[in-house]
């Protein structure tokens, strides 16, 4: 019987120790949180009869190198962006390119910040991804075009935050063309030019916010925009004083 209770037990041994082992501890690499990610939307009405500003009185008077607005924000490295040609004029890819390229100029940004991937199904505004630049309904009709772009958010006012993410979205209740030698005087009686508004909103992916005093109205970032409209093709002293802010500081 002794014998037999023995054998009994080493068998209970040898089985325990065959089982697997389960230890319970603390993960080798514990999960990071990731960084707060946020978004900023730009919206380029058309101009009012009387748009608000300050009394004539108030104005300052303009800086000899152009005013500008930074946001804060910034593209670091090089961003592919992506065309819906839906709803938009043939040769609007062409135009589109050129608003984006404005800004890479050697008097601007000086850097190689956008990359046109080619075209896509997808349109509108949303976090997918995806840098899109599309033609969708917006109501009311009195917007032109929506820059929107999501960022991250470090929480130091003293340092640019990054830009991950962007969409561009034409108004696709307005009429749209393209100025023929993109300089004027501009036979879009009844449209609104694509790169001219193109320029402006690819402005606000570059890090420059709006600008709505009157006496700022012939730069590229000036916030209101007009059918036949095409001095916001090209920069303006204080449109590339703002870029190299951002870049060449």
């Amino acid at each position: 019987m002794k014998k037999l209770f023995i054998s009994l037990l080493l068998s209970l041994i040898i089985l325990l120790c065959l089982l697997p082992v389960t230890v319970s501890a603390e993960p080798l690499n514990k999960p990071i949180n990731p960084k707060d990610i946020k978004e900023m939307t730009f919206v380029h009405f058309a101009k009012p009869d009387k748009p608000p500003g300050q009394a004539k009185k108030d104005k300052p008077e303009p800086e000899p190198e152009g005013t500008y607005e930074l946001i804060g924000t910034k593209i670091n490295g090089n961003a592919t962006y992506y065309v819906n040609t839906s709803g938009a004029p043939d040769g609007s890819i062409t135009e589109i390119n050129a608003s984006f390229d404005a800004w890479e100029e050697e008097d601007a940004a000086g850097e190689d910040l956008f990359t046109n991937g080619g075209t896509t199904p997808i349109s509108g505004r949303k976090y997918d991804g995806q840098n899109t630049i599309s033609w969708a309904r917006i109501a009311p009709k009195s917007t032109i075009a929506i820059a929107t772009f999501w960022y991250y958010s470090d929480g130091d006012p003293g340092t640019f935050d990054e830009i991950v993410e962007f969409d561009i979205v034409f108004n696709a209740f307005l009429n749209w063309g393209i100025d023929p030698d993109g300089e004027g005087p501009t036979p879009l009686t009844d449209a609104f030019d694509i790169r001219n508004i193109g320029t402006h909103e690819v402005g606000h992916i570059v890090g420059l916010g709006d600008l709505y005093d009157n006496d700022n109205s012939y730069l590229t970032m000036y916030g209101y925009g007009s059918i036949g409209e095409t001095q916001k093709i090209s920069l303006e002293a204080g449109d590339k004083a703002g870029a190299q802010a951002i870049y060449n500081p």
